[in-house]
């Protein structure tokens, strides 16, 4: 399985939505449950490529799935949504993060406050 989330993550990180995608998919093929990890590089991924659109759609079916809306995993949703300079939704996923009491790490806080 982490092999699968692996590659996803290289594909990701380049903004490869085609083949990360395909790797999904594949994955899925095989009978693999998607974890937080698979879909945080998912998030990651459509804002590298940018495909915004994705991302809501992205995290929506992580809700459906009921992936742990966890600290990595709202971090990489912030990412996204500063890739693609829409704050309100920013600001909107930070807030909903620490109304679970999910607390924000550095990594989140270098997201939201640009040097």
């Amino acid at each position: 399985m982490s092999t699968y989330d692996n590659v996803i993550e290289v594909f990701s990180e380049a903004g490869d939505v085609k083949h990360m995608e395909y790797t999904f998919e594949q994955r899925h093929a095989e009978g693999m449950k998607a974890d937080t990890k698979t879909f945080c590089c998912l998030v990651r991924g459509y804002g590298n490529a940018p495909v915004f659109h994705k991302i809501i759609s992205t995290v929506q079916l992580a809700g459906k799935l009921e992936i742990p809306e966890n600290t990595t995993f709202c971090t990489a949703v912030i990412f996204a949504c500063a890739k693609a300079e829409d704050t309100m939704e920013m600001e909107r996923v930070f807030e909903r993060r620490k109304d679970k009491q999910s607390q924000p790490d550095s990594t989140t806080y270098s997201i939201m406050v640009p040097n």
